[in-house]
């Protein structure tokens, strides 16, 4: 009987450990397909073909109007501009313009000769390319663009009294440029579709420039001049942008 108790004992140790060593295979989870998830996240910019872009946010120099004492005072301007960019692994071909107007004011010739205020408008068209650096959520890249500026002032300057007895004149500028950019930025991957990215950069220009001037004296007296110029300008955040990404690349 001991016997019997023993064997039956033994049997029911057996099935109970074979039982334990049974898993459930729809409770593992695959070190495989985290993998694998991981890493198509990892190369999220690569699996689409297109972005667009709004910019939000910009600090930059403008192009020097007349003889400004400050000409390197930095203006910041939102909801400006778009971007289109067309993505070929960790290069993107881009497309961008920007419009900026604003009511400025400023000294002109020398701290106590003029005191200038009016409008200026400044359009921004450019095309280029962005590399990425690495292909991780979060991208550092650089890229050149090229393109064209057109800036124009329309206002007056008053003298103020306190060095000469200059005439005050109605002025109109324009001003025309070719545009070099080199550029640095980062891009950040929020979620599937949206990316955050954030830039500076230098404008290499070389322009043509009008002005036109009117006396504001009784026979309103007309003068023009031009020039041809370099200048650069340097941009601490040339853009701060959301991008919608779409066309999935399968």
């Amino acid at each position: 009987m001991k016997k019997i108790s023993l064997i039956l004992c033994s049997l029911l140790f057996s099935a109970f450990y074979s039982n334990a060593q049974i898993v459930k295979i729809d409770t593992v989870k695959s070190r495989s397909i985290y993998k694998k998830s991981t890493s198509s996240f990892a190369n999220f910019q690569a699996e689409y073909n297109y972005s667009v872009g709004l910019k939000f946010l910009s600090i930059e120099q403008l192009p020097k109007i007349l003889n400004a004492t400050d000409p390197g005072e930095y203006y910041s301007s939102k909801l400006n501009g778009l971007m289109i960019k067309f993505n070929d692994n960790q290069i993107s071909y881009r497309i961008s313009g920007s419009l900026f107007e604003k009511d400025i004011s400023f000294e002109n010739e020398c701290k106590d000769c003029e005191q200038t205020t009016g409008t200026v408008n400044d359009l921004q068209i450019k095309v280029g390319f962005e590399k990425n650096i690495t292909s991780s959520r979060v991208q550092p890249y650089f890229g050149f663009d090229f393109g064209f500026r057109n800036n124009k002032f329309k206002g007056e300057s008053l003298n103020t009294g306190l060095v000469n007895n200059r005439p005050s004149y109605d002025v109109n500028t324009e001003k025309n440029s070719v545009v070099a950019s080199p550029v640095a930025g980062l891009k950040i991957n929020l979620v599937n579709h949206l990316t955050l990215s954030g830039e500076s950069g230098i404008d290499f220009m070389y322009s043509y420039e009008r002005q036109t001037k009117a006396l504001q004296d009784a026979s309103r007296t007309q003068t023009f001049q031009k020039f041809n110029k370099f200048e650069f300008l340097t941009r601490p955040l040339a853009f701060l942008s959301l991008q919608y990404n779409f066309g999935l690349n399968n």
